[in-house]
């Protein structure tokens, strides 16, 4: 096969909490690994959008910042993911 005609990758099921890229709730940041940086830890509903923090690592003492992105920034596949709906749910019913 011609090195430019490589396939797609195929889809990759979405993280479930049994999985290691799925985050245990509560979760401390020396308790986190590489890819823990890549899935949202929480979600949050404001002015009728939905934002989803991601830690992402930083060179201070606290290891790693929270940063929002809005549902736009992940693909269909990942929000309809039960990471994502599990996230949602707990929002929900955290802010009724």
């Amino acid at each position: 096969m011609p090195a430019d005609s490589a396939e797609p990758a195929p889809a990759l099921p979405p993280p479930s909490p049994s999985q290691p890229g799925a985050v245990p709730y509560p979760v401390k940041d020396e308790d986190l690994q590489p890819d823990d940086f890549d899935l949202p830890f929480e979600a949050k509903f404001v002015n009728g959008k939905w934002l989803y923090g991601v830690r992402k690592p930083t060179h201070t003492k606290q290891g790693c910042a929270v940063r929002w992105y809005p549902a736009n920034h992940f693909l269909p596949l990942e929000l309809e993911s039960e990471h994502f709906e599990l996230l949602r749910r707990s929002a929900e019913s955290n802010n009724p």
